[in-house]
């Protein structure tokens, strides 16, 4: 069986003038905080980066924001940006993979 293992997410919102970046731990993580801190926007982002289309809307939702996340699958190292419905997929050493503008790829 594969693994998959989320290493972090960075955020670039240009509506906001706000970046951040979330690492994650290699075993365990929880996610928690006030209302309105962005818990819901950082998962939906998670979706979104890697071409999955999550119901429902949130209020400070910025659809235009910069994303990238870093996982491992089997221990190897990728990266996939996410910005305005176009995704690529880059290897360890940022090697471009795949390029595509759909989800149905």
């Amino acid at each position: 069986m594969r693994t998959f293992q989320f290493e972090s997410i960075s955020l670039l919102s240009h509506r906001d003038k706000k970046a951040r970046k979330v690492s994650f731990h290699p075993h365990r993580n929880l996610i928690q905080g006030e209302n309105h801190t962005g818990k819901s926007s950082l998962v939906k982002h998670l979706f979104v980066t890697l071409g999955a289309k999550p119901l429902g809307t949130l209020e400070q939702w910025d659809p235009q924001t910069v994303s990238a996340v870093r996982f491992k699958v089997d221990g190897e190292s990728f990266t996939v940006i996410h910005h305005n419905g176009a995704r690529s997929l880059h290897d360890s050493s940022g090697k471009l993979l795949k390029a595509t503008d759909s989800h149905a790829v």
